[in-house]
């Protein structure tokens, strides 16, 4: 177990408006997520358990044989990825609701004590901070040597990934809910009604990488909560007004539309072809990504705000319990009786949080999580070389390596049942106040 100078920072979570919603959040994750109850079905999938001291509503980050999940606690854990034991925890000042990276052996991760933290990998001893000057809510994103990280101030940071020296900075315009998607050189973000002090307002934002500058702006007539994927040289995001979009990455361009019904909080996957996304109402759709028409739809649930991840021709999905779903017909082909958090799938085992605690589950499978989430930074895995060479190849996945293993976060995906949920509940407070 690591000690850090954070840990000796004292932690008033009630002196903050933020901090009164987050007891008032704690309350209603507490009774969705209650006390997780393992079925007989459940048990002969469960291979592990690894229980923190509060709610793990963060997607795991699998790399370097370990699993590193944040929580509540305020605490980042490392933990075996074969015996579900403790390696090493590191303290920050609040919790920690959003998916980490790791890059050359190095752990990126942000908290709601408004810092970004570079942690050694192998001990857990901190590197740097970086104070963002806000709450985080959204994974981070790395890339080529950069730390993309979005907060409540509405700004992005690039931070050097070596020194956490800020590279520079995108003021206002961004949505704090949402996880920067990098590809190449450009930075794909969810945003709000006007970037900055340009007239281009829009929903979802094309910026330079190396710069900050905004490339292009879409305006989707709605917010944007959820983070989007790129393939193909497409972005796919969705809406709060029930659709999921398909934009040209280059010129910001409307390529198609497709109406869910519902809201759409969890973002999409795109993996041989199809788009996977669910919405409010339960459903999981299947859509063609080319065309944007619907292959299947199913309803697994009262609600999907989780990500799916897609591994050997199926689809894993969470919400009060975790779904396992044909990715060419819809047919549901198990689920385990736990509430779950965006899953990632690595060598056969999924892993998720859920209630107080990390499991990790038998997928019934060999493979891993793939598509466009697994390849670029918004998956957690250790599946893409950081500087994302194959970013325009929606299948394209390359074999892990020990010191080059990117996160995501997506971002991806982050309301009681998931990191990505639970930003979006504490966005919509605070834009209601």
């Amino acid at each position: 177990m690591s000690e850090n100078t954070s840990s000796e920072k004292t932690r008033d979570l009630t002196s903050t408006r933020r901090s009164a919603m987050k007891i008032a959040a704690g309350a209603v994750s507490a009774s969705i997520f209650g006390v997780t109850s393992v079925t007989a079905q459940s048990a002969d999938r469960v291979q592990w358990k690894f229980d923190a001291s509060a709610t793990v509503r963060a997607r795991p980050t699998v790399a370097n044989n370990s699993v590193f999940i944040g929580s509540a606690d305020t605490n980042l854990y490392s933990v075996n990825i074969e015996t579900g034991e403790q390696q090493w925890v590191f303290e920050t000042n609040d919790e920690i609701n959003t998916a980490a990276s790791v890059v050359n052996n190095t752990v990126f991760v942000g908290s709601e004590d408004n810092n970004v933290y570079a942690v050694n990998a192998d001990t857990g001893e901190q590197q740097w901070s970086f104070d963002t000057g806000d709450t985080i809510y959204a994974p981070l994103t790395v890339s080529n040597g950069t730390v993309f990280v979005v907060s409540d101030n509405n700004n992005l940071y690039a931070v050097d990934t070596e020194t956490g020296e800020e590279q520079w900075v995108s003021e206002g315009g961004i949505n704090s809910s949402t996880a920067p998607t990098v590809v190449e050189e450009t930075v794909f973000i969810g945003g709000t009604s006007k970037f900055k002090d340009s007239d281009r307002g829009g929903d979802l934002y094309a910026i330079e990488a190396q710069t900050g500058e905004q490339l292009w702006g879409f305006t989707t007539g709605d917010r944007v909560l959820s983070s989007p994927t790129v393939a193909n040289g497409t972005v796919f995001i969705g809406c709060t007004n029930n659709n999921l979009y398909a934009v040209n990455a280059e010129t910001g361009e409307e390529e198609w539309v497709f109406e869910t019904g519902e809201t759409i909080y969890s973002e999409p996957t795109v993996a041989g072809g199809t788009v996977f996304v669910g919405n409010e109402n339960g459903n999981l759709f299947a859509v063609d990504a080319e065309s944007g028409e619907q292959q299947w739809s199913t309803k697994l649930d009262n609600r999907i705000s989780a990500a799916p991840t897609v591994a050997d021709g199926i689809v894993f999905v969470g919400y009060s319990n975790l779904y396992a779903v044909d990715a060419d017909t819809g047919e549901q082909l198990w689920e385990v009786s736990e509430t779950a958090s965006s899953p990632i799938v690595w060598n056969g085992t999924v892993y998720f949080g859920s209630g107080l605690s990390l499991l990790a589950v038998d997928a019934g499978i060999s493979g891993s999580s793939e598509g466009s989430r697994a390849r670029l930074t918004t998956m957690r895995h250790g599946g893409a070389s950081e500087n994302n060479d194959n970013q325009d190849n929606e299948d394209a996945v390359t074999e892990p390596s020990d010191d080059s293993i990117p996160g995501f976060g997506i971002g991806s995906g982050i309301s009681a049942i998931g990191a990505a949920s639970y930003m979006i509940k504490r966005r919509l407070t605070d834009d209601s106040e």
